[in-house]
């Protein structure tokens, strides 16, 4: 098998995959004056999941899911237009600009870096200590 294609990342590509075919077969009709949301609203959340357990980088995964949902969020109603895609990937930047712009998500995505450097400390920190 090649690097990327390891069991960890073909069972991840498996599940993302699974869970797409049961949102796809249990989206709700349509009632009158409700308009339910698309199955591949799950996609965004899915596509981070899957990426940053396949891939180990989280905020790669987590700007391309963000932009994935841009792209899905005037893509679909015509997908042959170039128009669609390039308000699409629009849209996709103007909400990693928006979250990025934000004070209180600058302050959370610190804080998220922050308790990740300790676990990275402690687990290599942690096998040196109990070697003593």
């Amino acid at each position: 098998m090649t690097r990327f294609l390891t069991r960890k990342n073909a069972i991840a590509l498996a599940v993302m995959a699974a869970i797409c075919m049961l949102a796809i077969g249990a989206a709700p009709e349509s009632e009158e004056g409700v308009q339910p949301l698309p199955w591949y609203s799950i996609l965004p959340p899915l596509l981070a999941v899957t990426l940053a357990i396949v891939t180990g980088r989280i905020l790669e995964s987590l700007a391309l899911a963000v932009l994935a949902g841009g792209l899905l969020s005037a893509v679909p109603q015509s997908p042959l237009s170039p128009l669609a895609w390039i308000h699409g990937l629009g849209n996709g930047l103007t909400f990693v600009w928006v979250s990025v712009s934000d004070s209180t998500n600058l302050q959370i995505l610190a804080f998220v870096t922050l308790v990740l450097a300790m676990v990275a400390v402690v687990i290599v920190v942690f096998p040196l200590i109990s070697q003593w």
